[in-house]
């Protein structure tokens, strides 16, 4: 499919969906006013993205959103925004994709106000690299949020498990792990769901190869300068946490778990005090909540 005036592929409210062997391209350079998504499937139930290629969505590439039992892999997502996206999604597997050349290589995002609240997401085995491209998101648009130079991130949702990943040369944000209210206070953001968890928990990172260059993306947006401000462009940690959890969680951890990632930096930015007291210590988040089960679709 190619040069679509709005998303790609779309297909939402069905059971037992396939894309295999697709392919979605806006040509030229990526801009805003390409189509939002490559492969979108939506309020859908058991779905496998296999073998397939995007490239310059100015959302994602592959999403994957409201939706019970997605597999994605074996795909490639290149020159999108976002290359790859589950939101709100519960039971989902990313592996044995590459992502690269986008704004942010893979997303695992909740948000507020939407049929369902996600949980449950394995993403493995990806090579995720070089994802340092100027965010061209339309203004408005939540990933237009994120940093250019980001592997991973995560936001706000729960059960998360990232491992045996090749992640490098993202060079803002190798992987972090935030909070809903960075992006009210930052972004402008509003939250008027009143059942929505803001914080992200039970995450797990673990064997993990990270690295990186010092080399800036050419555009950076507020939060990018944030980092920016607070270290040196050759002092990122690879791995952060804003260090924000609610105040019924007592675990210092935050239920954040960290181990056995190859070099790879880790901070616990303290951004709810404005970085007033970022910390280095990786071992409180030597812990383990426990491996998610493969994720099992019934499809065609």
């Amino acid at each position: 499919i190619t040069d679509a005036k709005g998303d790609a592929i779309k297909v939402r409210d069905s059971d037992g969906v396939v894309f295999r062997s697709m392919g979605a391209v806006w040509s030229g350079t990526p801009e805003a006013s390409n189509g939002a998504y490559g492969l979108y499937p939506v309020l859908c139930q058991n779905v496998l993205i296999d073998s397939c290629y995007v490239f310059g969505a100015s959302d994602a590439g592959i999403y994957v959103g409201q939706t019970t039992n997605a597999v994605v892999r074996n795909s490639v997502a290149e020159g999108n925004v976002a290359g790859i996206e589950i939101e709100n999604t519960i039971n989902a597997d990313v592996y044995n994709n590459h992502s690269f050349d986008n704004t942010g290589g893979v997303l695992v995002f909740d948000l507020p106000g939407l049929t369902q609240y996600g949980s449950k997401t394995r993403v493995f085995d990806n090579l995720i690299e070089n994802n340092d491209r100027n965010n061209f998101a339309p203004a408005g648009n939540i990933v237009s949020n994120v940093p250019p130079g980001t592997g991973v991130m995560v936001l706000s949702t729960k059960r998360v498990e990232i491992f045996n990943n090749t992640i490098r040369n993202n060079n803002i944000m190798g992987l972090g792990v935030i909070s809903y209210e960075i992006l009210v206070v930052l972004a402008g953001e509003t939250n008027n769901d009143p059942n929505y968890d803001v914080f992200p928990s039970f995450v797990d990172v673990h064997d993990n190869a990270f690295s990186r260059t010092s080399v800036l993306p050419d555009s950076l947006n507020s939060i990018a300068n944030l980092l920016i401000l607070n270290f040196a462009p050759d002092s990122i940690p690879d791995i952060m946490w804003d260090g924000i959890k609610s105040g019924s969680n007592t675990n210092p951890s935050g239920d954040i778990c960290i181990q056995n990632n190859t070099g790879a930096m880790f901070a616990n930015l303290d951004a709810e005090n404005f970085f007033a007291n970022v910390s280095y210590d990786v071992s409180v988040h030597d812990c383990s909540n426990g491996a998610l089960p493969a994720v099992v679709i019934d499809v065609p």
